[in-house]
């Protein structure tokens, strides 16, 4: 409390009232941190100011306490209850960078048994791994999953990704598609298991192969990390197919009511034959093709047929005509395999419908045999032979052919003055051409001289062709 006693001139002195003066303490300005102010990115540190009526930090924050989480230098004005004001010293916070972690293997992670792995942590300050090791680096040989724990030079720290390490069984095996004892002519599958490359016994390099030989197989299968593995043996048999015969063994011809005994023979067993018969041997009354099939004692079969032809008798028959010299036959017979031909003037065929040429006039008997497995027939007929009576000059046109029978040279003359290109064409009985030509405007007289001096006996036919006239004329060469 305030008083002043004042003296004034005269000595005369007064004394004021008392005035009561008070002064209010200031805010206590201390900062508590919730932990270490230097943290790692990610982590948080709370400050809280001392019990004020009011606050303000320099983040702009207005309350007691606040978090944080970056870098800085932290200080809050407080304001007590009686408006007095005080501003805290300053708190710095320090966030350091994360550690990182990362593992780095030193091959694949799947491996063969008894191989080893090197995984190696990221650089840092110190590690500490799932398996308790704390070295960099850590070999291992069995299957896991492993990660590590980094801490920086800050003190932060990181837990890596895991690593799985497989340690594979390895072991190679075949698997067949079916019996690896089979009859000839059949396989089987061999399939190995998954690898990265495969080496069989027999030289092949595909995972799956088909045994057709009769052996022992494996095969060596590569894994990831270049780890081998060779298969137990797989023992593949073939039995031999049996032997099927029939007696008799060749295609049989037999007559239409005959029978035949038809026996399977070679390799013992059980019979079956498209008759539906089950015996070794049957007889057969039908043509027709006969199939029997045997099974030996490993189950194994094999077949074999024969065609039966079966024939009625035949019956033989003819008929003929006659142009000059030239027969035709024309074959009528019935149930013919095989022709022969007898044209009376001692010559033969053996040809089912014959052209005969002959040199003679003459009365001939023609004879023809038709034969099969069940017989033969015989037909007979006369033919009559006339070559007299064909014209030199037919028609009496102006084409003339001297002489005639010939045996040198033959002589054509043509007197036609308007014939334009003319044709002149030797024919022998068969029709097939020895001499031909073409003359252009043969005028009122042409002559041509043709040597027939290589040309056989017989008689040959001219014909001489001009627009549409056609003439036909007969030279005999002797």
């Amino acid at each position: 409390n305030y008083s002043v006693t004042v003296t004034y001139a005269g000595g005369c002195t007064s004394t004021s009232p008392v005035t009561t003066v008070t002064v209010n303490p200031t805010p206590s300005t201390a900062i508590t941190a919730s932990g270490p102010t230097t943290i790692c990115q990610g982590q948080t540190v709370m400050l809280t100011a001392a019990v004020a009526a009011g606050y303000l930090w320099n983040n702009g924050a207005t309350t007691q306490s606040i978090v944080v989480s970056t870098s800085g230098n932290y200080n809050v004005t407080l304001t007590s209850a009686q408006g007095c004001t005080a501003t805290s010293v300053t708190t710095q916070v320090t966030v350091n960078p994360n550690a990182s972690a990362s593992i780095t293997a030193s091959g694949p992670t799947t491996i063969c048994p008894g191989q080893n792995l090197t995984l190696t942590a990221n650089s840092g300050t110190s590690y500490i791994w799932s398996t308790g090791a704390t070295s960099q680096s850590i070999t291992v040989n069995t299957t896991g999953v492993y990660t590590v724990t980094v801490t920086n030079s800050s003190g932060c720290t990181a837990i890596s990704n895991a690593v799985s390490v497989t340690v594979g069984t390895m072991q190679a095996s075949v698997t067949t598609s079916g019996p690896t004892t089979f009859c000839q002519g059949g396989n089987v599958s061999l399939m190995a298991n998954a690898g990265l490359s495969y080496l069989w016994s027999s030289g092949q390099t595909t995972q799956s192969i088909f045994a057709t030989n009769p052996g022992t197989y494996t095969v060596t299968v590569t894994y990831p990390g270049g780890c081998t593995s060779t298969s137990a043996p797989t023992i593949v048999v073939i039995n031999p197919a049996p032997v099927s015969t029939i007696s008799p063994s060749q295609d049989v011809n037999f007559c239409l009511g005959d029978s035949i005994t038809l026996t399977a023979t070679g390799t013992p067993g059980t019979y079956s034959w498209n008759t539906g018969a089950i015996s070794q041997t049957i007889t057969a009354y039908a043509a027709g093709i006969y199939t029997v099939s045997v099974t030996d004692a490993n189950s194994c079969y094999a077949s074999s047929s024969i065609t039966l032809t079966s024939y009625t008798a035949p019956v033989a028959g003819f008929t003929s005509s006659v142009t000059w010299a030239t027969a035709s036959f024309v074959d009528l017979s019935t149930n013919a395999l095989s022709y022969y031909w007898t044209f009376g003037d001692g010559n033969s065929s053996n040809i089912a419908g014959p052209t005969h040429h002959y040199y003679i006039d003459n009365t001939y008997t023609v004879m023809q045999i038709v034969t099969n497995p069940c017989g033969s027939d015989t037909s007979i007929q006369t033919v009559v032979i006339t070559t007299t009576g064909i014209p030199t000059n037919m028609n009496d046109v102006g084409v003339y052919i001297y002489p005639n029978p010939v045996s040198e040279d033959l002589n054509i003359l043509i007197n036609e003055s308007d014939w334009k290109q003319t044709n002149i064409i030797l024919t022998d009985m068969l029709g097939k051409s020895v001499y031909s030509e073409v003359v252009e405007n043969p005028g009122i007289h042409f002559e041509k001289q043709v040597s027939v001096k290589t040309f056989a006996p017989g008689i040959y036919f001219l014909n001489v062709r001009s627009g549409e006239v056609n003439l036909v004329k007969k030279v005999v060469v002797e």
